[in-house]
């Protein structure tokens, strides 16, 4: 008679972990700094998804040995999806241009597009009012256009 031979139980083989090695940085240049600028946007991306922010990110700036990059987060209403910061804005500057503050977030029509008043630059004394079309492409309105544009509702 032969002998079977009893099979070892398999063993919780522990799996070698594949970290990828990640070079550290010596000093700063054009294709490190831009790397890290976009992993910085995407991490800080997925912040902001989480807790219902918008991200607005800028360019990155860098030294040899500094590297600086700027980020702002901003408040959405989750109910209508505005921007409360261009929001306040507008509140707070409209009476500059003789524009009322219900006007925010209001729509007119010019050259056959349809366009709602988004953000309000108080520094730009020429074109102050930014609005937005349907299809999300921002344009620069005079404040006295659009005075006309909203009393006529057209």
């Amino acid at each position: 008679m032969t002998a079977v031979k009893k099979r070892k139980t398999p063993t919780t083989r522990t799996r070698k972990r594949t970290v990828a090695k990640v070079k550290k940085v010596a000093q700063f240049d054009r294709p490190t700094s831009v790397a890290l600028n976009a992993e910085i946007r995407t991490a800080v991306e997925a912040i902001a998804k989480k807790h219902g922010l918008k991200l607005t990110a800028g360019g990155c700036r860098w030294l040899s040995v500094e590297f600086t990059t700027k980020l702002k987060l901003t408040v959405i209403d989750a109910k209508t999806g505005v921007d409360q910061a261009a929001k306040q804005r507008w509140e707070r500057g409209c009476g500059r241009f003789d524009l009322k503050a219900e006007w925010f977030g209001g729509t007119f029509v010019s050259n056959g597009k349809r366009f709602t008043i988004a953000d309000l630059k108080t520094r730009a004394r020429r074109y102050p009012v930014i609005a937005v079309t349907d299809d999300g492409k921002r344009y620069k309105f005079n404040a006295q256009s659009v005075r006309v544009l909203l009393a006529f509702g057209s």
